[in-house]
């Protein structure tokens, strides 16, 4: 899957960019295949639908002013802290002959005899995983069927998994993706609320402790106020 971008060169900087994002423009950065780092503007509406849909795994072509379209991908989005909004987008340019990796996205499908008929509770050690190949075969979500969990010993590894033509899973083997442990009894179910219970109280605690001593510093830490001094010479 191949998904298009368009954007311009930028020529607003720094303190500039922010003018850009108030007017509905992303600043970026193009590198990798490209002869020098190429600055960019996007607006902010259209990337992010294409980011929706490619993550950080899916070609896309980059359609910059009137050039030939680039081969890129999303490799990092700079957010606001707060409010979570894009604020620069890195995007790497591709060398469709030469092999790369990627973290492709993990759908769990199917339905669990464990869980379902036996009660247990569904644990997903991964979310992602990460591949190699080239840029053409990429995969943009890999599907992993939970059926295969019917009991509490089974567990899906990476080594079971069958993967794409052309495309190779990096991590080891025998790391367990998903595997279904047994529903806990009320005992346990008891003894962790207790833990939890203490673990508050523990910190409330040490918490009253702090605003104690923070006080008794702030009193004997008092002055009397001194006179500035003046730039006024006399």
């Amino acid at each position: 899957m191949s998904l298009a971008l368009d954007a311009k060169t930028r020529t607003h900087f720094q303190k500039q960019n922010r003018r850009l994002r108030s007017d509905g423009i992303i600043p970026g950065v193009v590198y990798g295949k490209v002869k020098i780092n190429l600055n960019i503007q996007m607006n902010t509406r259209d990337f992010n639908k294409v980011y929706q849909k490619a993550g950080e795994s899916t070609l896309i072509d980059l359609h910059l002013d009137d050039q030939k379209p680039i081969k890129v991908l999303i490799h990092d989005v700079h957010r606001d802290p707060v409010k979570q909004t894009a604020l620069h987008v890195d995007l790497f340019a591709i060398d469709m002959n030469k092999k790369l990796t990627a973290e492709v996205q993990l759908k769990f499908v199917g339905e669990s005899k464990a869980v379902k008929e036996l009660g247990g509770i569904l644990v997903k050690n991964h979310d992602e995983l990460e591949i190699e190949c080239l840029p053409g075969d990429l995969i943009h979500e890999f599907e992993i069927d939970i059926a295969k969990l019917k009991t509490f010993e089974d567990r899906i590894m990476i080594g079971d998994l069958q993967a794409p033509k052309g495309v190779i899973f990096t991590e080891k083997p025998e790391e367990v993706i998903v595997l279904v442990e047994e529903p806990r009894s009320e005992k346990e179910i008891e003894e962790l609320n207790e833990q939890v219970d203490a673990t508050v109280k523990d910190v409330e605690v040490e918490e009253r402790g702090k605003k104690e001593e923070e006080g008794e510093a702030g009193e004997a830490g008092e002055k009397e106020p001194q006179q500035k001094v003046s730039d006024t010479k006399k």
